[in-house]
Parts: structure tokens; sequence; C-alpha cells
């Protein structure tokens, strides 16, 4: 189904999906300009949502398939997603910029899994916003997402692991991931880098033994970034 405005949907729930399992059911938003999804969704079946432009969800989403919500532009989760009928699996995908909004929750008996291109925003106001029966990752393709001017904002989420150096393909699973660690994650496509750096000279007096005088050694770490684990 492709329109080009939210008017061509209608008042009322928004239903998608075949309950019959006839496939996926895809809602295409072709409209370049900023586009606004209000009203509630009912989930009959496995469902996509694709969007040109910017796209803010603010209607519920309730029912036990999958959705995924995929722009080329920037997306905005504000609503309660899986609040009454946990869905079964949730992916969203932006193009630029993914933020989950001050009233964002996302409840699934499945993996959750969200991927901005360019910057990952959490602005929720729910502590732990990502509620899953497995297990959630969040992977950022921000350059810089820990300084400058547009850094990312995980906003104090609890996780067990951070991965860094992982495609957009492989955040997509277009291409198979590396061996994560168990649990909740964020993932990178920046590559932090460690390394020794020598100033001046190291010279040993030869006595016998392999120790080394090291106070011209320093560790650089570039990209590096202290987690923020959850309590055991």
């Amino acid at each position: 189904l492709t329109v080009a405005s939210t008017s061509n949907l209608g008042d009322g729930v928004l239903t998608l999906g075949d309950s019959n399992g006839n496939g996926e059911t895809i809602l295409r938003l072709a409209a370049p300009q900023d586009i606004e999804i209000v009203q509630p969704i009912s989930l009959a079946g496995n469902s996509r949502i694709e969007a040109v432009g910017r796209l803010t969800m603010r209607g519920t989403i309730n029912g036990n398939y999958g959705l995924t919500i995929k722009g080329d532009s920037d997306i905005t989760l504000n609503a309660a997603i899986g609040g009454s009928a946990r869905l079964a699996t949730f992916t969203s995908y932006s193009a630029k910029t993914l933020t989950l909004g001050p009233v964002a929750t996302i409840a699934s008996a499945g993996d959750i899994k969200i991927a901005g291109a360019r910057r990952f925003v959490n602005s929720a106001t729910d502590v732990a916003p990502l509620k899953t029966g497995s297990r959630w990752s969040i992977w950022s393709g921000n350059t810089n997402p820990f300084g400058g001017d547009t850094p990312d904002v995980t906003a104090g989420l609890l996780h067990d692991f951070r991965a860094y150096g992982i495609s957009q393909e492989q955040a997509l699973g277009i291409v198979p991931l590396p061996v994560l660690p168990s649990g909740n994650g964020l993932a990178y496509s920046l590559q932090p880098s460690l390394s020794l750096s020598v100033t001046g000279s190291i010279t040993k007096t030869y006595d016998g033994s392999t120790a080394i005088p090291t106070g011209s050694i320093a560790i650089v770490g570039n990209g590096l970034r202290a987690m923020r684990r959850k309590p055991s």
C-alpha cells in the first residue's frame, strides 16, 4: 500500500497485516515532506512501514506480530509500542537520526533492533524504554558518537556491552554479525584504537632481567568509552 499523505489513511485505528500469514504487509509513505502518524495501529500480521520524508510515530501500536519501521530521513518514535499487546519483534532503521521521543516505550517478546545511520538520541522519560523478552540492540553510524556538536544521546540506558566496528549491513542483519556478548548492547560503526606512545628513548642496562623502564611509555586510546553496565 503506497500513500501520498496520512490523509489517505482515514480516521480511527489503522490495521496492518494479514492474519492468514501471507507474507508481510508494507505501508509506503511516498511523500518527501514531514509525516506524523497519530492514529493507533493494530497489527494483524507482520508489517513494515517505509517513509521517504521525516517520520514521527505518535499513535500507539499493538499486536503480537513483527514490525519494521524504516526511513530515508529522520525517524522519531514517540508512542507506546507494544504497550497492551507486545509485538513479536521490532526493528527500526533511519538513514539519518533515530530518536526515542519523551513518551516512547517499546515492548516485544523477541528482539528489538534500532539503528540510526547518522545519530541515535534517547529522550524518553522512561528510564528503561526498551522492554524485551529477548534482547535489544542499538546501532549508530555517528562518526563522533561521544563528542562534537552532534553526539549520540543514550541518556543512561543500562547495557551489557558495547561493540565497535559494526557495519550498517551487520546492524540490519543483511550480513552476519560477529559473535557478540549476551544481553543488551550498543553497537557503533566507530572503530576505536589503542596504541603505545614512546616519548624520548628507552634504554636498559643489562642486569639479567627482562624488565624495562616504563616512564616514557604511554597508552593512547582514541574513541574508547566507559560502559554504563546493568547492575548484577
